[in-house]
């Protein structure tokens, strides 16, 4: 990680290391070379509101990820009305988008709302 100008960036070995490590080469290539400085402030700040308070979700834990780790996942994961695991590592919505997809899907045919997958 660097940081100038209240931003850090992350090198992009670590980035494909730690958040793309299951995608296919080209999809992590592409996703890293979308990356950009992401201010410090945003990883300082407190939420004014939080939707799982107040609206039902879902809360996907990445069973494989390298960069919040998986235990600390489920913990957050028991704030919501619905709890799924894959495995899978940062980001499900590139390596098994197929995944994603079946359960958004899902859960807009669902009574109870939980359609805030996470």
């Amino acid at each position: 990680m660097t940081g100038s100008g209240g931003t850090v960036t992350l090198d992009r070995d670590v980035a494909r290391s730690c958040f793309y490590q299951d995608c296919d080469p080209g999809t992590a290539a592409w996703a890293v070379a979308h990356l950009g400085p992401q201010p410090l402030i945003s990883l300082q700040q407190q939420p004014y509101t939080v939707a799982w308070r107040t609206k039902p979700s879902t809360y996907v834990v990445c069973a494989d990820d390298q960069a919040i780790h998986p235990g600390l996942q489920r913990i957050l994961a028991r704030r919501c009305i619905t709890a799924v695991e894959w495995p899978t590592g940062h980001a499900p919505f590139l390596a098994r988008p197929d995944l994603v997809a079946g359960l958004l899907a899902g859960l807009a045919t669902r009574a109870d709302g939980a359609a805030c997958a996470r």
